[in-house]
């Protein structure tokens, strides 16, 4: 789970895009950051706040080098 400040400043990072899905990639770093990797269950955190199937916000973490999805 994200904490809550970490929430707070991934919707006000949805506010300031025409729709939540351009927010990803932003939000991605924001929970990398706090976690240190982005594991399934920031996922689904994720996906749930961005309103977005969790199949998006995969295809992303693995598509990209920049995130981590296992620890280490």
């Amino acid at each position: 789970m994200l904490s809550e400040e970490t929430v707070n400043d991934i919707k006000k990072l949805i506010s300031q895009y025409p729709y939540p899905r351009a927010a990803m990639l932003p939000a991605l770093s924001l929970a990398q950051k706090e976690k240190g990797y982005i594991g399934d269950d920031v996922m689904v955190e994720l996906a749930n706040i961005l309103n977005v199937p969790i199949s998006s916000v995969k295809s992303v973490v693995y598509f990209y080098d920049l995130y981590r999805h296992r620890p280490g």
